[in-house]
């Protein structure tokens, strides 16, 4: 088929697509809000129509329907869900295969319905055990299973003895079998992405960083695996820490950055670093909680050190970001942190990580723009969530105010609705 032919083919898809839409009747009508649809528009009185798990319209018009549920929202914003970037969800806390199957039974399902009842209804799962996160996301799909929507990496190809394998998972063999791979060839690292491929990850994700220990990924296993990658036609994503080997995975076609460099970096290198991300279209995730907690050696250095490093590494994204670079909301949270504070737990963290962003300068338009929509464009599904436009799924957010002028208006969520469906109201 050629270019001209495929481009023809697509358009009258996608037209074929909005005719079955528009032909639907509406299942579910949220009106009389405020409506941040998420590509650039507000409308200040609108209403969303849902048929079925899809969005049918939004429109300032009123909607006749003598079928419809509907939901009054006056005073309220209707928003895209929300997304995290950086989780994970399933990484072995114990060292037996039976402790931890009772976590995935028992602990998990609880954590999933926390990311929903916080309005995250997509999270990346950017390093967890495979294939037990496979079969969850396949559950969450399938309707078998509540929960936000997960792009998983499966586990976390390093090289061998490099982090998490000696790191996270150090003295738990369960852990490193199930959440890493370690590689030490370009010929082992062509196989494992090949199989994690047919296993069915959503993208691949691979760590070099030689600062939390001394082990960094070589430059040809690094270059096998995005090639592979890209050959599986799936994204390479990665840890990268140290400024020089961002600028090379960037230059071998790493599609994305799941934390920015390690901070403290200087003015004249964020913006460099931020000009060759945007250059080669290659987002990177904030995780600015997750840095600020787990470089802070206790309570006591967490308190005067935080808003500190806050600071200094929010002032280098907002460089980066000037230079053109694609910011992306996530936080790096895992099931430890809930019994640390409230402010870490599933969700919660989230809005952390988003209070720190606009405590730190970025404005509320700015991030609640990395929390939808750009990482829907970065985990290629731009098509399917990130705003509320015809065609896309129903995953919709209602909270009480505006979260344009008070951030802190993301905290009042009234009702979570989940490909149609309303998995958490407050009334």
């Amino acid at each position: 088929m050629s270019s001209l032919h495929f481009i023809r083919f697509y358009f009258v898809i996608n037209f074929c697509l909005s005719l079955s839409v528009a032909a639907q009747e509406p299942t579910l009508i949220l009106e009389n809000a405020r409506v941040i649809i998420g590509n650039g528009t507000v409308l200040e009185k609108g209403t969303v129509v849902v048929s079925g798990d899809r969005i049918l319209s939004v429109t300032k018009e009123p909607i006749i329907s003598s079928s419809a549920n509907r939901i009054d929202a006056s005073g309220k914003t209707i928003m895209p869900g929300l997304i995290d970037a950086h989780v994970h969800l399933a990484i072995p806390m114990v060292e037996d295969i039976d402790s931890f199957n009772v976590f995935i039974s028992d602990s998990l399902p609880h954590v999933l319905k926390e990311f929903l009842r916080h309005g995250i209804t997509t999270v990346r799962s950017t390093g967890d055990s495979w294939p037990y996160i496979g079969e969850v996301r396949d559950q969450i799909n399938q309707g078998k299973l509540e929960g936000p929507r997960i792009i998983t990496s499966g586990p976390v190809l390093t090289y061998n003895g490099g982090h998490p394998a000696t790191t996270v998972c150090k003295d738990n063999p369960l852990c490193r079998k199930l959440v890493t791979r370690e590689l030490s060839s370009p010929e082992e690292a062509k196989s494992v992405v090949k199989q994690l491929a047919e296993e069915r990850v959503d993208f691949i994700k691979f760590v070099s960083d030689s600062l939390i220990y001394p082990v960094s990924l070589p430059n040809d296993i690094e270059e096998a695996v995005i090639q592979q990658a890209h050959k599986e036609r799936i994204h390479a994503e990665a840890h990268i820490a140290e400024v020089s080997f961002v600028e090379r995975a960037i230059n071998n076609g790493l599609d994305g950055l799941v934390h920015p460099p390690k901070m403290p970096i200087s003015a004249d290198t964020a913006r460099e670093i931020g000009t060759l991300l945007a250059r080669h279209h290659v987002p990177y995730t904030t995780t600015i909680t997750g840095y600020i907690f787990f470089s802070s050696p206790s309570k006591e250095a967490f308190k005067t050190e935080g808003v500190r490093k806050r600071e200094e590494a929010i002032s280098r994204f907002r460089q980066m970001n000037d230079m053109g670079a694609k910011m992306l909301v996530g936080t790096d949270w895992f099931y430890p942190l809930t019994k640390v504070s409230p402010n870490l737990g599933p969700g919660a963290m989230t809005y952390t990580e988003i209070e720190h962003l606009v405590g730190g300068g970025f404005s509320e338009v700015e991030v609640i723009k990395a929390a939808t929509i750009s990482s829907a464009e970065a985990l290629g599904l731009v098509e399917k969530i990130g705003s509320l436009e015809t065609g896309k799924q129903a995953d919709i957010l209602i909270v009480d105010g505006n979260p344009l002028e008070n951030i802190e208006a993301l905290k009042e969520t009234v009702y979570v609705i989940k490909d149609g469906k309303v998995v958490f109201s407050q009334l």
